[in-house]
């Protein structure tokens, strides 16, 4: 999975559009992020937010301005498959979990 913003104020996700986490927000957008190091294992605190596929943004240039070289490694030696960008921003957690 690979972050990067476009405005400050939304996460842009680039990942394989036949993962489970894209399923999974298909089905339901409610999700949690948290800053993490390159092998998962959290390094802050979670923060709750809505989470939907997209379109009608450059995610891949983004990312490839973002990571650079490490963007190419993948691309040359592996990343060919289909990818989505998920766009992921804040929510009150009341909104999602009062059942109102």
């Amino acid at each position: 999975m690979w972050v990067a913003s476009d405005d400050g104020r939304r996460l842009l996700v680039w990942t394989g559009a036949s993962t489970w986490k894209v399923k999974r927000i298909r089905r339901d957008p409610r999700v949690f992020v948290a800053k993490s190091n390159y092998r998962g294992r959290e390094r802050g605190p979670r923060l709750e937010g809505r989470a939907r596929v997209v379109d009608d943004v450059d995610v891949k240039k983004l990312i490839r301005e973002k990571y650079g070289w490490q963007l190419r490694l993948l691309e040359r030696f592996g990343g060919g498959g289909a990818s989505v960008a998920v766009e992921v921003q804040g929510s009150p957690v009341s909104d999602t979990t009062s059942g109102v």
